[in-house]
């Protein structure tokens, strides 16, 4: 997720996860190679790249000038609806209408991104990675795409290429409230952990990051240096029940055997819908 304005927030992760605020979602794991998967829940881990552009955006519609009103008028209404579309998860009928307004203005900025968005959301990695590449193309330095694209990039195992895009987002935005978690997790996947944690602290705090960190050890079957992190996870804060379940049933469950974490996070029928919280 990012701070775009999108009324819907983005699926995909699916657990239940540790909660500083309210529960937001975000996009599914994808991730090849030596990167890790499984129903793991990962907690305060709002991941990048899930909303899509809303009403007020500052991507504002730029019309060929042979385009009549009519037109133009016609491929921000496409636009618009796509984008509501979206929020309702409703990806389809969101990326005819984003074509649509493309095809009616083919100098339209912000279709580009939130196609981008969709297409990966649908595993259509190919135009997607297109997509992100003209949205680039129109917006270099766009904080929120940025981000979105290092999730990306992370999803599909390119992991030097994704550390260096989500710090050319720090870069453009040092605060910005996304792209540190995902870089925690691109540190993470490349064995990392004490850049990880650092990243993580620094973004949720020392509860937080020592649950994050837990649960990642956790999914590479490190029990004894996962333990650890959660056993001092639930130290720092003992109200929080979801780590000290954790914890219970990595001390009971065989790590080869992922049934635990399941019964403790709860299967969802699909791998997109990992629930989180930031």
């Amino acid at each position: 997720m990012t701070n775009l304005n999108f009324t819907a927030p983005k699926s995909v992760l699916a657990d239940e996860c540790w909660a500083d605020s309210n529960p937001v979602v975000s996009r599914a794991s994808r991730v090849k190679g030596t990167l890790l998967r499984s129903t793991l829940c990962f907690s305060v881990l709002a991941l990048a790249g899930c909303a899509l552009p809303g009403r007020d955006d500052p991507l504002a519609s730029q019309s060929p000038p042979t385009l009549s009103r009519a037109e133009s008028t016609s491929a921000r209404a496409c636009r618009e609806r796509g984008l509501h579309l979206a929020a309702e998860q409703q990806d389809d009928e969101a990326i005819a209408q984003l074509e649509k307004a493309r095809e009616l203005a083919p100098g339209m900025k912000g279709v580009a991104h939130p196609l981008a968005v969709l297409y990966d959301r649908q595993g259509q990695w190919t135009a997607a990675s297109s997509e992100y590449r003209r949205a680039l193309q129109e917006s270099p330095d766009d904080a929120d795409l940025l981000n979105d694209y290092g999730y990306f990039l992370y999803t599909q195992g390119e992991l030097e290429r994704a550390e260096e895009t989500l710090l050319r987002c720090l870069k453009s935005m040092p605060s910005h409230p996304k792209a540190r978690l995902n870089l925690a997790m691109v540190f993470a996947a490349e064995g990392r952990m004490d850049e990880a944690f650092a990243e993580f602290e620094s973004s949720v705090g020392t509860a937080a990051a020592h649950h994050n960190t837990g649960m990642l050890l956790a999914r590479a079957g490190h029990k004894d240096d996962a333990l650890a992190h959660l056993q001092r996870a639930a130290e720092l804060d003992p109200e929080f029940r979801q780590t000290a379940q954790v914890i219970a049933s990595l001390e009971t469950e065989s790590m080869n055997s992922y049934s635990a974490i399941r019964q403790v996070s709860g299967e969802r029928s699909e791998v997109s819908n990992w629930q989180l919280a930031d």
